[in-house]
Formats: structure tokens, C-alpha cells, sequence
């Protein structure tokens, strides 16, 4: 696997299909995305470049969030806390 495609261990991507591979993302995008650059988060509880690149105008409708999202009041923070 290719630098660029690594998952980091321990981050919320581990396990699944990140987000920069469901939506597409080229390189270069990924190297500006904060969702890439900082895995301990998912995607929609960052300030990522989807709005801007991919035409999405809400995560809920995502299909990376379907797949992996939560309810509002159940964040990826709140989970890893309750599992502590």
C-alpha cells in the first residue's frame, strides 16, 4: 500500500473504509483534507473540503456517513468515551 493510502492505527478510520476512498478523493485533496490529515476523527466532525470539491451540501446525506455516522447527539467522542 502506497504512503498516501495508509490508514493510521488507532484513528476512527481503522477497520473501515476511510472517507477520501468511498467519495474518490484525489491525492492532492487528501494531502489539504483535515478528515486525512488528523484519523482520529471522523469526517463530519471536521472542517473538511467536501462542501467545496464534492458538491455536498450536509454530511447526513453522505454516503460515508450512512455507512458510518451517528446521530447527532452520538459522536464518535461520545462512543470511544462510553466504551472507556
Amino acid at each position: 500500500m502506497a504512503e498516501h493510502e495508509r490508514i493510521k492505527e488507532d484513528g476512527f478510520w481503522t477497520d473501515k473504509t476511510p472517507c477520501w476512498v468511498m467519495r474518490g478523493c484525489i491525492f492532492e485533496a487528501r494531502r489539504l483534507c483535515r478528515a486525512y490529515r488528523d484519523q482520529s476523527l471522523p469526517c463530519w466532525e471536521q472542517k473538511t473540503l467536501c462542501k467545496e470539491l464534492l458538491n455536498i451540501d450536509t454530511c447526513f446525506a453522505c454516503e460515508v456517513f450512512k455507512e458510518y455516522g451517528s446521530t447527532p447527539k452520538e459522536t464518535a467522542n461520545e462512543k470511544r468515551n462510553a466504551a472507556l
